[in-house]
């Protein structure tokens, strides 16, 4: 019985399975592809690729997640530190729609059909 080597076994496809969906298993494959991620595209809290961008009453962006730990112990904006008028924030369209587009350009990382062509 042949058993391939750790190195032998495809990442992407165990981590495809850990992953919830296939956005956050294509940003996962960019991140561990190091690949320079614009700064708008990255949240300020936790510096990877925005996962489920939402935005503050300052207008900032950050991951959703993130932003809503940030606001459960402080009531600030997490790049100004200033005080939010609210604790309401918003889903981000531009930037889901940027992050589609960019995660899109780097498709073969965790397409294998398109490493194939």
């Amino acid at each position: 019985i042949y058993l391939p080597s750790s190195s032998e076994i495809d990442v992407s496809f165990h981590l495809r399975h850990k992953c919830m969906d296939e956005f956050h298993f294509r940003a996962k494959m960019v991140e561990r592809a190091k690949i320079d991620i614009p700064s708008h595209l990255k949240c300020a809290i936790c510096y990877f690729l925005l996962r489920s961008p939402f935005v503050t009453s300052m207008g900032h962006t950050y991951c959703r997640e993130c932003i809503l730990k940030w606001i459960k112990v402080r009531m600030t904006d997490p790049k100004t530190n200033m005080v939010l008028r609210t604790k309401m924030i918003f889903p981000n369209n531009t930037i889901t729609s940027l992050l589609t587009d960019f995660l899109e350009n780097y498709r073969k990382l965790y397409d294998p059909v398109m490493t194939t062509l």
